[in-house]
């Protein structure tokens, strides 16, 4: 991943300080406020905490893929710490499922599989973007589901030894994701491109092409930053109509 993309990411796709308002469906969620009140100072903090350890997370996935296992180690240190710290501003449940993911992440570092290790922190990933309070995301969760099959992607048609079927499964996540996404992209040329990238990757994922896999994957990692612009210019939008 390029030097810089995590932040972009995270930038993209959480915490923001003033709520995007995107146009509503039935499985996604309205950003915006209604009346446009602040959200809960507690609930700011649990979001800021999150995406901390979000970004530690997609810092893994990075540094997995640059082959720095001392680094990986590292990392899951401080998520660990950040797991701690973020038990209190969680629901029981979201704290377990996020222990879960980081032990297996854990585990899978000790047998010296930083692929595993990776695959784990994409997982815990996804736990925390679902979780994010939705008036406090800056795009729609379809943007985020999206991100996190394309990390998924690239770590898969990465490693060594690539499993195939799981390749498939996680482009079959992607699919989906990209079905409830490009609803949402009024843009059409926007919409274009995005659809091209998709259709490039399942052409890639068909013909066992990991090269084409990885590729295709990294452009639609890259593509969050653009989308987070749309979704901002949407919402300016929305508000001088008001």
């Amino acid at each position: 991943m390029p030097k810089g993309m995590v932040a972009a990411i995270i930038a993209a796709l959480l915490t923001s300080p003033a709520a995007a308002q995107v146009p509503p469906t039935d499985d996604t969620p309205q950003l915006a406020q209604r009346g446009g009140a602040r959200p809960p100072r507690e609930a700011v903090r649990a979001a800021s905490a999150l995406s901390e350890a979000a970004m530690t997370y997609i810092e893994i996935i990075e540094l997995t893929l640059a082959d720095r296992a001392s680094a990986v180690r590292l990392r899951l240190n401080s998520a660990r710490g950040e797991l701690n710290r973020l038990r209190p501003m969680v629901s029981a449940e979201t704290f377990s499922a996020l222990e879960g993911r980081l032990a297996d992440a854990e585990v899978a570092e000790n047998k010296g599989d930083l692929t595993g290790a990776a695959l784990a922190a994409a997982e815990a990933f996804k736990v925390i973007v679902t979780t994010m309070p939705a008036q406090l995301r800056r795009t729609p969760l379809p943007v985020s589901l999206h991100t996190y099959s394309a990390f998924k992607l690239v770590l898969l048609a990465s490693a060594a030894e690539i499993d195939w079927p799981a390749v498939g499964q996680a482009a079959r996540e992607s699919e989906k994701s990209w079905i409830q996404l490009r609803r949402l992209v009024r843009d059409t040329n926007l919409r274009v491109l995005l659809s091209e990238i998709q259709n490039g990757l399942r052409e890639a994922v068909t013909r066992k092409d990991a090269a084409g896999v990885r590729f295709g994957a990294q452009l639609q990692i890259a593509s969050t930053a653009v989308l987070r612009d749309f979704f901002a210019r949407f919402a300016r939008a929305m508000g001088r109509g008001r």
